[in-house]
């Protein structure tokens, strides 16, 4: 995730309609962020949840369980 242009991503996912693709692109680069601040120790074998156990701000937590929901509702139904 580390060399992906996220903006670029979403933005082209969202010009040609492919919002569950952008929904993705955009809590994957959430994760990116939070990596980035070494916030979360990013693997991708690690489940969403365990990203949102990482967080020691209740903010943050809440904030990324939030997102992971829109992300889980969008790519698996």
């Amino acid at each position: 995730i580390h060399e992906m242009d996220f903006d670029t991503l979403i933005q082209e996912a969202v010009e040609k309609r492919q919002l569950r693709h952008a929904t993705r692109l955009v809590f994957l680069y959430a994760l990116k962020i939070l990596s980035d601040k070494h916030l979360i120790d990013f693997n991708p074998g690690k489940t969403n949840h365990d990203y949102v156990e990482e967080l020691s701000s209740p903010e943050l937590k809440t904030g990324l369980n939030e997102l992971s929901f829109y992300f889980d509702y969008a790519w698996y139904g």
